[in-house]
């Protein structure tokens, strides 16, 4: 006799377990297997957002799938609604040592079946190779433009894009990228539209040259309208002209940025490197989100001195602001510091605290979130941590009682080490 089939659970309670554990991965391959009622929907879930990974690489499930191509493929061929579910895929290859024509191969036979993407990263490394470009093969070339042609796909993420690619990618709504390469293709059967400049709600410069001979400004500009920008990550290296480099599409989208995450370069730390910084703060009129960052040290001895002392950059940026925008809503901070003498200053948060108190020059200022990072192998004492937790907490206090109408403040603990963080992927779930 045949095992009797187990009762179906009414769709309303199927869709609120499985609303409450959304974030659960191992839970919800668990509900999954445990009743038939569950097994679609958590598939869903599960396969959101997927990672090609090497295949040396241990494949896991733990947040979302990480998987190598041919694991991935295996999978799909065995339930071929899974490759409706994904709506992020997320190609990494950080030591640029799997991602060989071969792989490519398998990864190009997947693209075609992932037909509800709405986010594409093919992922590299943190930092640029520039000079040691990465050719793509052509089939996986082909594919990825017919997969960024799809209506759905509205995030696209290269670590080296191909010039000849952005065009195609006309719905795309938020790009990055690390650097740009001159790889040639041709497409002959697109549309006319596919030769039109995107326009973009976010661009993420991941890393600005460091060359001013680069061609970087006048390639972005001629396949990407960069007017009408209005959320812009940008992260400098290590000298003051990849402040040159931004420059010029700063003064594009100066009327229409809304947001603007800023890391800016090594240099700043160099008072008179730092007043040369091109930027002029006080053309951002529209500006309504802002998250930067500055480091602070004390004299390091003979060695080397105030090594993280870009203070200096960050209020002379505060002041132009304050000097035009009327916009400003919410300020994120995110304070390095690196004290290795006996005293602890942090007098600058007075001339911080003074202008943001200001609400002639900030009248719309309403939320200020302070990340603090400490080099811990730089400090002199064990407690210098606390100390400087506990001057800070007096400047904060400062600013929620004396601000009217009272500002929003927060005070949270960050990795120095780990570089700012860009924007959020859009929401891809289903």
């Amino acid at each position: 006799m045949a095992a009797p089939r187990s009762a179906k659970l009414p769709q309303e309670i199927v869709d609120e377990i499985l609303d409450y554990l959304r974030d659960d991965k191992s839970a919800l391959r668990a509900c999954a297997l445990a009743s038939h009622s569950f097994l679609h929907p958590a598939q869903k879930l599960i396969f959101v957002q997927v990672t090609l990974i090497s295949p040396a690489d241990n494949a896991t499930l733990d947040s979302h799938p990480r998987l190598s191509p041919a694991l991935f493929e295996s999978i799909s061929r065995s339930s071929l609604r899974i490759c409706s579910y994904v709506r992020h895929l997320d190609i990494s290859d950080p030591e640029r040592e799997w991602l060989t024509n071969q792989v490519q191969s398998t990864i190009s036979k997947l693209l075609p079946r992932l037909m509800n993407l709405r986010a594409i990263t093919v992922h590299y490394g943190e930092y640029p190779h520039r000079g040691r470009v990465h050719r793509w093969a052509r089939d996986f070339l082909s594919a990825l433009v017919s997969a960024i042609h799809l209506p759905s796909v509205r995030y696209l993420e290269l670590s080296e894009c191909p010039l000849a690619l952005i065009g195609h990618g006309q719905r795309i709504a938020h790009f990055a990228l690390l650097e740009l390469t001159n790889q040639k293709f041709s497409r002959p059967s697109c549309a006319q539209t596919c030769h039109s400049k995107l326009v973009l709600h976010s661009l993420n410069l991941r890393s600005l040259p460091d060359d001013l001979d680069s061609d970087f400004v006048q390639n972005l500009r001629s396949v990407i309208d960069t007017t009408k920008i209005k959320r812009l990550f940008a992260r400098g290296e290590d000298t003051i002209v990849g402040h040159f480099v931004l420059w010029p599409v700063l003064q594009d989208c100066a009327r229409s940025l809304e947001e603007f995450v800023f890391s800016p370069c090594c240099e700043t730390y160099e008072k008179e490197i730092a007043d040369q910084d091109p930027i002029d703060w006080s053309i951002l009129t529209s500006l309504r989100y802002l998250t930067t960052t500055f480091g602070v040290a004390s004299d390091l001895g003979d060695e080397e001195e105030a090594v993280l002392e870009d203070i200096h950059w960050f209020l002379r940026a505060l002041r132009q602001l304050t000097s035009s925008n009327k916009c400003l809503e919410e300020l994120t901070i995110q304070a390095n510091y690196a004290f290795a003498g006996l005293e602890i200053d942090l007098s600058h948060w007075n001339d911080i605290n003074t202008m943001l108190l200001d609400r002639s020059r900030f009248p719309r200022l309403r939320k200020v979130a302070i990340q603090l990072g400490f080099y811990e192998r730089m400090f002199k004492n064990d407690n210098d941590d606390q100390i400087i937790m506990a001057e800070l907490d007096e400047y904060v206090l400062q600013l929620r009682r004396n601000s009217k109408p009272s500002l929003g403040v927060t005070v949270s603990i960050h990795n120095p080490f780990k570089p700012l963080r860009p924007f959020l992927l859009p929401d891809l779930q289903i």
